[in-house]
């Protein structure tokens, strides 16, 4: 009995590629073995149809090519590669080591998580809600605060605000937190005054470097 049919696991469909090219070289092997014995057939000077020199050379070519050809059919009929005998090859090889079936095993868990994960992130794709940076939006539509990303959650404010402060506390310190919260706020709504006045057009943007 082959190891193909001897592991559970060998044959899963995960593994059909592999089987196949396995199958594949065996062809290869079989049918270069085929050839390599023809080239040594054909070198070869024949010796069995020698005939005596009283015949004519004619006949002397002639009995050579018929023994090569008889040398070739026997080969063929050696040497011949059937469908049904592929896997009866696998017997012959060697048996896969515990390093291989080991590849074989973390494959397959690789495989299965990978494929999970897909699955997982096309069904979290069904949700026109999710944000996608590479959604198409027109220039028109983008405003001085960027582009609107669509959410099913509504946005806290308070939590938002709870936050500018933990990172503000952490990059000037406690004591200048609030005071520098403050001026930013100023200059937030001085900017916020000045753009409502002036209503800058967003589009077309040229860049200042070319």
């Amino acid at each position: 009995m082959s190891f193909y049919e001897q592991v559970s696991w060998a044959q899963n469909p995960l593994f059909r590629a592999y089987w196949q090219h396995y199958e594949a070289c065996q062809k290869w092997r079989q049918q270069h073995l085929i050839n390599s014995k023809k080239a040594e057939c054909l070198a070869k000077p024949s010796t069995s149809y020698e005939v005596g020199k009283e015949k004519k050379l004619k006949n002397r070519k002639l009995g050579r090519k018929e023994e090569k050809k008889q040398n070739v059919w026997n080969l063929e009929e050696i040497f011949e590669v059937k469908p049904e005998k592929i896997e009866e090859n696998l017997e012959e090889e060697e048996e896969m080591s515990e390093e291989m079936k080991e590849f074989f095993e973390k494959t397959l868990a690789h495989r299965k998580e990978r494929d999970e994960k897909r699955k997982a992130l096309q069904n979290s794709d069904k949700s026109w809600l999710q944000d996608q940076d590479d959604e198409y939006v027109n220039v028109e539509k983008i405003k001085i605060r960027g582009r609107a990303k669509k959410s099913a959650k509504p946005v806290d404010e308070q939590a938002a605000t709870i936050e500018r402060r933990k990172t503000a506390q952490n990059l000037y310190g406690s004591a200048k937190s609030d005071q520098i919260l403050a001026m930013e706020t100023v200059l937030e709504l001085n900017f916020e005054n000045e753009y409502a006045k002036s209503t800058p057009q967003m589009w077309p943007n040229i860049p200042f470097h070319f």
